[in-house]
């Protein structure tokens, strides 16, 4: 979905859930207007049955019957003082009398309207002229919640309605907006890895073109060699060809991208042979190996990948202490998997260079390629894990490396 159909589409929905919205508020606040109708219709009702009935001589029972039919709040008489007829005990405050209305009353003119307001909401008063010619007496009528139940709800109904579309709106239009960004995200990603496998072509084309003269140089160089004897000059000719060489195969791994060849695999015994490994390269009693964690911890790898991983990292220490110091690597059991953490006692890594670690061609070694990290992470990340450069433990000095692996890598690997 482009970015302008995706502006379009919301703005039509907003659109249609502005005009929804307003069109349900209009239905519920002109059905509630019919329900206050309908219940002054009804007050107003039983005030002209209970006035008629007092004029005919009805005893003020009456008004307790009404009260307690009609769900009342209260029923009661006054007279033209303002006084309430036939009540003494219980007689109601002169506060929930409206004088005004019992005025036109007296003068022959009913009356309903808001009166006074209760915890669980307003009550509505009804006032009603009792008498022919000459109004003596003046009937009130008090309806409460139970009474103005119909009307409530529906103002309930449209407050509920109103935010309910309200929020319905919000939620699309965040819906709307991360759809957006989620597409946007994903055509960027698209974009990189259309550029990211065009490199690799690149370079895959570029190693296989720069190994061929390399082999030339190579075969000169050694023939030279035995043809004028031992040479400073062409040891370095055969030492940087061996360089641009191992730079060239790093190049095709990181382009070729195997399948990986995926076993079971006990991270202890590979630890324990890469460990093995380096103290046969290096005898130096100056350097201490050592290895510590996990006795067996198997989980399902490539073999050959994780070992060329190991290796790279171990090598990297033991060429950051100039072959003189202690290394020591450790296998720990996590909830997801297991973690190989690879320490030395060298000078570490410094800090501006530790955010661009992993970045390709960036190293601090002296004829280092700059990959040998940047294919690391790469074959732990399509094993599923991470390689990561830790802060060193308390009270030690020296790079920290962890490699997480989880139990078995992701299919797409």
């Amino acid at each position: 979905m482009g970015r302008r159909a995706a502006v379009l589409l919301l703005v039509a929905v907003l659109g249609l859930l502005v005009v929804g919205t307003a069109l349900c508020w209009r239905l519920l606040s002109s059905l509630e207007q019919a329900a206050w109708l309908a219940t002054s219709e009804r007050l107003l009702s039983v005030g002209r049955a209970a006035a008629s009935a007092l004029e005919q001589g009805a005893g003020l029972t009456l008004l307790d019957q009404i009260r307690r039919d009609s769900s009342l709040e209260d029923a009661y008489l006054l007279d033209e003082h303002l006084r309430p007829l036939g009540r003494a005990a219980d007689a109601p405050s002169l506060l929930r009398v409206d004088p005004d209305r019992v005025l036109a009353a007296l003068r022959g003119q009913p009356s309903i309207g808001s009166a006074y307001a209760l915890e669980d909401g307003e009550v509505l008063a009804g006032y009603f002229p009792v008498g022919g010619a000459t109004v003596h007496r003046v009937v009130v009528l008090e309806a409460g919640d139970a009474f103005l139940a119909a009307p409530r709800r529906l103002r309930r109904a449209a407050w509920g309605a109103t935010i309910g579309s309200g929020v319905l709106a919000g939620l699309f239009c965040m819906t709307v907006l991360l759809a957006v960004r989620a597409a946007a995200r994903e055509r960027r990603l698209y974009g990189q890895a259309l550029r990211g496998q065009a490199l690799a072509q690149m370079a895959a084309m570029a190693a296989h073109e720069i190994r061929n003269p390399l082999g030339t140089i190579r075969a000169g160089a050694e023939l030279l060699r035995e043809r004028t004897g031992p040479s400073e000059l062409v040891d370095d000719i055969l030492a940087e060809v061996e360089r641009l060489n191992r730079l060239v195969g790093e190049l095709l791994t990181l382009s070729r991208e195997p399948p990986l060849q995926l076993s079971k695999l006990d991270l202890a015994a590979l630890c324990d042979e890469v460990c093995a490994q380096l103290r046969r390269r290096f005898p130096d009693a100056a350097l201490h190996i050592e290895r510590r964690g996990e006795e067996h911890l198997e989980i399902l790898g490539d073999e050959h990948r994780l070992r060329q991983v190991l290796l790279n990292l171990t090598l990297n220490a033991v060429q950051a202490m100039s072959e003189r110091g202690h290394l020591q690597v450790r296998l720990l059991r996590t909830s997801a998997g297991a973690q190989i953490e690879v320490s030395d006692d060298g000078p570490g890594v410094d800090e501006p260079l530790s955010h661009r670690l992993f970045e390709p061609f960036v190293t601090s070694k002296p004829g280092g390629t700059g990959l040998g990290l940047v294919l690391s992470r790469h074959l732990a990340e399509r094993h599923g894990g991470s390689l990561e450069l830790l802060p060193p433990e308390p009270g030690r000095r020296g790079a920290r490396f962890a490699l997480r692996l989880p139990w078995r890598p992701p299919r797409t690997s």
